[in-house]
């Protein structure tokens, strides 16, 4: 559904379903959500930048509104290769946590898809013992927690729970190690100090993606997107503006 030059819409793509929000002709903008949320979590970059940019949020394979479906990383990464393919175009890709693992696999894999790069909460390889820990926690998470508001049975948000502790102990299987040189879009890697999962990987991820650049969050923990929300949307300014620049260029 278009309004005026603004969208406001709901699809699902390869079955996974993508809200899309902001300016019709703007560049695109494709944000990753983390485990344990959906596309709701980036209301206030969406209030920051949809009159700019074209705004697409879906809820990756198994989780949300998505989450009847089969999850996996490499799934997620081909789900959302379509739905640039076919819906919106190249993007700039914004990835936090699990999405962050997407989004690193989806530039390294599909560099014409992905124009610039924003990642947090990434590392390039997770120990058993921290994907145990955080599938321990899911376990005993209440699937209430997973209704966002949504009139969904219980049953069905088990399965969802379920997705959530698979993807957890899926990490600890994934080497990213020899896909990030293989990303050549402008990266970002944020390092919030207070993220202690990755604080001190959050460095060699950086130094791993050819011109990347680290930039610190003083303060803030794993999950900081939307309590300061400032950081990355002006990097995401940044990334559009700069690939847009660059599409302006002779070949």
């Amino acid at each position: 559904m278009i309004e005026s030059s603004f969208l406001s819409a709901a699809t699902i793509v390869c079955s996974m379903f993508v809200a899309e929000s902001g300016l019709a002709s703007g560049r695109v903008a494709l944000f990753l959500h983390p485990l344990g949320l959906d596309h709701t979590m980036w209301e206030r970059q969406r209030e920051g930048l949809g009159d700019e940019l074209h705004l697409v949020m879906p809820d990756l394979p198994g989780f949300g509104r998505s989450r009847l479906e089969e999850c996996s990383v490499g799934l997620s990464v081909e789900a959302c290769a379509e739905c640039l393919r076919g819906v919106t175009g190249p993007a700039v890709v914004i990835g936090v946590s699990y999405g962050g693992w997407v989004a690193a696999l989806l530039a390294a894999n599909y560099p014409n898809l992905v124009v610039g790069l924003a990642i947090s909460g990434v590392r390039a390889r997770v120990p058993r013992s921290l994907a145990a820990l955080q599938a321990a926690a899911f376990r005993a998470m209440p699937v209430g927690q997973l209704k966002r508001g949504e009139p969904v049975s219980n049953d069905v948000l088990k399965i969802e729970k379920r997705h959530l502790i698979e993807a957890s102990r899926e990490l600890a299987e994934i080497d990213l190690m020899s896909s990030l040189p293989l990303i050549t879009a402008p990266t970002v890697v944020f390092a919030p100090s207070r993220d202690w999962f990755v604080r001190r990987e959050a460095p060699h991820v950086a130094a791993a993606i050819p011109g990347a650049r680290l930039t610190p969050v003083p303060g803030v923990g794993h999950l900081w997107t939307e309590r300061r929300p400032a950081p990355l949307i002006e990097c995401v300014r940044a990334l559009a503006s700069a690939a847009a620049i660059q599409a302006q260029q002779p070949s």
